[in-house]
């Protein structure tokens, strides 16, 4: 959140909290976190290079992946998308994949 988009929720009372304080206040946290959620990639890939030495790529997810989830991973080179099915979970943070054609790098 930067200071442009800062939120004020008026008090009606000094003395105590009101109800109705509570809610906007609550309304606004919940607000601003979903803004940052769709600000924030919700992974990062390590290594950032793919090598015919190293064709494999670690994905480290912000959220645990749970049972039921799918993950879909997309490659694109130049005009050329490719699909990734085969993905394994190491644990619910964390997915190893093997970059097809990592042979053709440099």
């Amino acid at each position: 959140m930067r200071f442009p988009e800062w939120y004020t929720v008026p008090l009606s009372s000094t003395s105590k909290l009101d109800g109705d304080f509570c809610k906007k206040f609550t309304q606004q946290v919940i607000k601003i976190y979903n803004v940052e959620l769709s600000n924030t990639p919700n992974f990062s890939i390590f290594p950032k290079k793919v090598t015919k030495e190293q064709p494999k790529v670690m994905l480290l997810f912000k959220k645990p992946i749970e049972v039921g989830d799918k993950v879909r991973l997309e490659l694109t080179r130049g005009r050329q998308t490719e699909t990734i099915a085969e993905i394994m979970t190491t644990n619910p943070y964390t997915a190893m994949i093997r970059v097809p054609g990592a042979s053709r790098f440099k």
